[in-house]
């Protein structure tokens, strides 16, 4: 089967909105089918083509830049070839330029499956708020021609004015997680070098970690404002372990310039930092292996994301995965695995006192991570549900 996956952006951008399909289209790829990725060329210095595990990647020019979408003019023409040999076609929604060919897809009689992320809030301001209504307008018209819509979570989906009215053609698939993310001591008897440098690097501190990208829609801003409170809440020493234990907030993921639209607010976070005298590490963008280490030696996770554009959460999953606890918003769809396997704790969005305080009961009861917990996590979230439900959903 030809498979053609449309997407604003492809690898080696990193978010979870890329990583997540990645790892469903590898699938299709060990499956035996022929897949192809239609993006951007969102840095010049990457080709127009290439093979990434299998996948055809075909990366076009644009001629305009807005925030963080693109417009090509000659988009339809340059899609036109993929669209008549493709047997399915898959819209990584949001997708903002697939209003201008979901209309050929329906024309050639190809099935169209809209895979949506998440739906999206641009933040405040007149102009932010124009992008976000022309956004999610060109999605909801999309949606109306697909066939089928794929998202999450029912939560997500039942609060969300985007989704809601599409139910009667809605599944529910988690993310599968990516293979490459195990334990290392499920590949090695031996400790990775990888691991025994954040193991070295932890040394006796706590670390309290975020990962995805430095963006305004997860409130790092929030998470760096809880840590005096943090520190009154736990007291020194820390719980019943020694006195000289510092808590260290830790920033993984994608920064600056390697963000569409948020070059900004690094600095923002960092000054946050340096002003409340927060110990900290941003350890940038991490391959596969690394991440793997990162997730061994930290204590927790923090997702403390303020808007709808959240849709999930795929950091959760890769965290429990590794048997760490997760002090995540109480927001649709983010929400779920925490409330489904006891395995942390949800917060008011925004509240860094409350956050403060979850973030200080996770660490203190090592009952969040418990086998019992873990168990429940391992069967709600196992890969295999996921790749059947997409195997049959292309069918």
């Amino acid at each position: 089967m030809k498979i053609l996956f449309m997407s604003t952006y492809y690898l080696p951008y990193i978010s979870g909105a890329i990583m997540y399909p990645s790892t469903i289209l590898r699938h299709f790829v060990s499956r035996g089918h022929d897949v192809t990725v239609v993006t951007f060329r969102h840095k010049m210095e990457l080709p127009d083509t290439e093979i990434i595990d299998g996948v055809t990647v075909r990366r076009l020019p644009y001629e305009l830049r807005i925030h963080k979408g693109f417009l090509s003019f000659t988009y339809p023409f340059r899609v036109f070839r993929d669209f008549r040999r493709a047997d399915v076609i898959i819209f990584n929604q949001p997708v903002f330029e697939g209003i201008f060919v979901i209309g050929l897809a329906r024309l050639l009689g190809k099935p169209v499956i809209s895979l949506v992320n998440c739906h999206i809030d641009l933040g405040s301001g007149w102009k932010k708020q124009l992008m976000t209504a022309c956004l999610n307008g060109a999605v909801s018209i999309q949606l109306k021609f697909s066939r089928k819509i794929v998202t999450y979570t029912s939560d997500y989906a039942e609060n969300s004015p985007l989704l809601k009215r599409h139910m009667d053609r809605m599944t529910f698939i988690r993310p599968a997680l990516d293979p490459c993310l195990t334990p290392h001591h499920e590949r090695s008897s031996d400790p990775s070098h990888e691991l025994q440098e954040f193991s070295s690097m932890k040394g006796t501190d706590i670390w309290v970690c975020y990962c995805g990208r430095i963006s305004r829609e997860k409130g790092l801003e929030h998470f760096v404002r809880s840590y005096p409170y943090l520190k009154r809440i736990v007291g020194s020493p820390f719980g019943n372990n020694d006195i000289s234990k510092e808590i260290v907030f830790v920033f993984a993921g994608p920064y600056g310039s390697e963000v569409a639209g948020e070059t900004d607010y690094f600095p923002f976070v960092r000054q946050e930092c340096e002003q409340l005298g927060v110990p900290y590490l941003f350890l940038g963008s991490l391959d596969r292996t690394r991440l793997a280490a990162l997730y061994q030696v930290i204590d927790c996770l923090v997702l403390p994301s303020v808007n709808r554009t959240e849709a999930f959460g795929i950091v959760q999953m890769e965290a429990m995965h590794f048997g760490k606890p997760v002090i995540a918003s109480d927001l649709p769809g983010v929400r779920v695995l925490v409330r489904e396997t006891g395995m942390g704790c949800l917060v008011r969005p925004g509240d860094p006192l409350d956050l403060a305080e979850k973030i200080g009961r996770v660490l203190m009861d090592p009952g969040f991570s418990s086998n019992e917990k873990r168990s429940c996590f391992e069967t709600r979230c196992n890969p295999a549900t996921s790749y059947e439900t997409w195997d049959n959903l292309i069918a």
